[in-house]
């Protein structure tokens, strides 16, 4: 199973709609289910958790070995988000790919960038599969 975090966000609907063309079993992890769109195919699982809150992971991390780690950037992204990678490893996930963008190294000028680098160095401690950081 894959999890994919922030599937109503900006890329997550697009990333789940590959996975769903490509036949893969798919969970997408919202906050709130309101915001899914009539759109989402019957047989994505749809699941309610906030990264933030490890105790709402439970349901959104039994039985997935991959996940898709997306997220809104915000001033608490590298606690939200590590956090997050710690309740994967403990659920026994066995690989994230985590979803920044271009130029996020730890002495990056832009805030931000700075924040992904930290949680990328995070997950390459973690232990698990990682993807790895473009050149």
């Amino acid at each position: 199973m894959i999890l994919v975090t922030g599937a109503t966000g900006e890329s997550g609907p697009a990333i789940v709609g590959e996975f769903v063309r490509r036949a893969l079993p798919v969970r997408a992890l919202v906050r709130d289910r309101s915001t899914v769109g009539a759109d989402v195919p019957p047989y994505v699982e749809v699941v309610e958790g906030d990264l933030a809150k490890p105790d709402t992971l439970t349901e959104a991390l039994e039985g997935v070995d991959k996940v898709l780690l997306i997220s809104t950037v915000a001033p608490d992204l590298v606690g939200t988000q590590t956090s997050f990678i710690d309740s994967a490893k403990k659920a026994r996930a066995r690989h994230i790919v985590k979803f920044s963008g271009m130029g996020c190294w730890p002495d990056a000028e832009f805030r931000f960038a700075r924040m992904h680098a930290e949680v990328e160095d995070y997950l390459e401690r973690s232990g698990l599969a990682s993807a790895q950081r473009w050149p």
